[in-house]
């Protein structure tokens, strides 16, 4: 039995939803005036991404800022198949943080909830909502390099070696 097909939405239904669900848990969401300072662009820019009136061309050095700030892949953006899954585990995340139980359902329902590596990732995604704008854009930056870095062969990946000191 094959998945429903995802619903399409626009760049800024999806970007407005990062907006409303992505945040720390002790405030509410972003202004405008953040995420402009964030990314380095106009309050009004960024109500324009927001509600639609820019369109859905977006710069690509955009979509990778706002898809880092995030901590979504960029192909939420573009890809409504991913959008799903990710808003699906934004949900889950939601629910966890409000202590809702969360059912197990499709890769999650390989992980029981007592297995080590589910305990473990549910402290990491709380510790990463809990960080700053900055903490999380460099927690996701951090990840990006470590996830590049276990992708190269093991004989070309650079390591540091002790130095001899000699004084």
């Amino acid at each position: 039995m094959s998945e429903p097909a995802p619903v399409a939405r626009s760049f800024a239904e999806k970007f407005q939803h990062l907006i409303d669900t992505m945040h720390p848990e002790d405030r509410g969401p972003f202004t405008d005036a953040e995420l402009a300072e964030v990314f380095g662009v106009s309050r009004q820019y960024i109500w324009q991404l927001r509600t639609g009136k820019r369109g859905e061309r977006v710069p690509g050095a955009m979509l990778g800022k706002m898809a880092s700030y995030f901590g979504v892949p960029v192909e939420y953006f573009t890809d409504d198949q991913v959008a799903a899954r990710v808003d699906a585990e934004i949900e889950a995340v939601l629910k966890r943080r409000a202590g809702e139980p969360v059912p197990a359902s499709g890769e999650d329902a390989a992980i029981s909830e007592l297995d080590p590596r589910a305990v473990e990732a549910r402290r990491i995604a709380q510790r990463y909502l809990a960080l700053s704008p900055e903490g999380q854009a460099a927690m996701s930056s951090l990840l990006d390099t470590l996830e590049d870095y276990g992708k190269q062969p093991r004989s070309t990946r650079s390591r540091r070696k002790p130095s001899s000191s000699t004084s």
